[in-house]
């Protein structure tokens, strides 16, 4: 038997492909280093931020990506679609911009 056929029919030394995202309905979902294939397809970004937030310690203040383009979160999601949840700019340091807009409002 050559390699190729062991490829294809997953026998020792081939390797059995996962099927494709499109076909089990997952999404790629994202928050800072977290990351998880889950199958939310058909769910909307608002039900994946209130299932997986406490899980994936998701902002509330977060803003949503789908494929790279800001979304709502009545957003529904398709199969093979990459959802990411992002801070905006300065919200890790958001104690210290306050601080700074108390003190020196002219720095902002």
């Amino acid at each position: 038997m050559s390699n190729d056929q062991r490829k294809q029919i997953g026998a020792p030394g081939g390797r059995i492909a996962a099927p494709p995202a499109e076909v089990v309905g997952t999404v790629r979902v994202v928050y800072g280093i977290h990351a998880l294939s889950v199958g939310v397809a058909g769910k909307t970004v608002g039900d994946v931020r209130v299932v997986l937030g406490q899980a994936m310690n998701i902002s509330p203040r977060a803003i949503a990506l789908v494929d790279g383009q800001e979304v709502n979160e009545g957003q529904i999601l398709l199969p093979g679609q990459h959802l990411e949840f992002v801070r905006q700019a300065g919200e890790k340091g958001d104690r210290r911009c306050s601080l700074l807009r108390t003190m020196a409002p002219w720095a902002m």
